[in-house]
């Protein structure tokens, strides 16, 4: 029978990936401000703008006439880097403890990596939008503009995960 030494791991993995994927699929906008609240933060450094929270929609730019909603708290980023990661790493390491360190290490980071990739995301869209009059209110533009960013991000943190693991592992 195969048996892989990492199963129990990749398991738990799964495992939490669903019920966080679950989570989004029942959470408002209110619930993920916790992911919100940074991005919009940035959105209002780098534009020098400000913005409303409105309950039902998320926060709102007058000035930019964008609102930052559920579907750019880069949630499912967020998920898909923190697996990334974590398989990566489980892949990498011998000792369970730090297996289980690294899990946790892998949510942290994908957290705060997914604001900055959310951030940027919102920043190039914006940006696209305001100067190429095309791409203004286009949504198959402006959903693309999503989807390239966030598998280029995701490519990026194998390259540079794996090349880490390669340093460390050699040394």
């Amino acid at each position: 029978m195969f048996q892989n030494k990492n199963f129990v791991y990749y398991l738990m993995l799964a495992i939490t990936f669903f019920i966080l994927k679950f989570l989004f699929s029942v959470s408002s906008v209110e619930e993920l401000k916790f992911l919100l609240f940074p991005i919009k933060k940035i959105i209002e450094l780098l534009f020098g703008s400000t913005s409303v929270f409105i309950p039902t929609n998320g926060y709102f730019f007058e000035i930019l006439n964008i609102v930052i909603d559920k579907t750019c708290a880069g949630y499912n980023f967020w998920l898909l880097s923190f697996a990334l990661l974590a398989y990566i790493n489980l892949n990498n390491l011998n000792k369970d403890y730090l297996k289980i360190i690294s899990i946790l290490f892998s949510f942290i980071v994908s957290f705060f990596f997914s604001i900055f990739v959310s951030s940027s995301r919102i920043y190039v869209s914006i940006i696209l939008q305001s100067k190429i009059i095309i791409f203004s209110g286009n949504s198959i533009i402006h959903e693309s503009i999503g989807i390239i960013t966030n598998l280029l991000f995701l490519i990026m943190i194998y390259f540079i995960t794996e090349n880490l693991h390669k340093k460390w592992n050699n040394k």
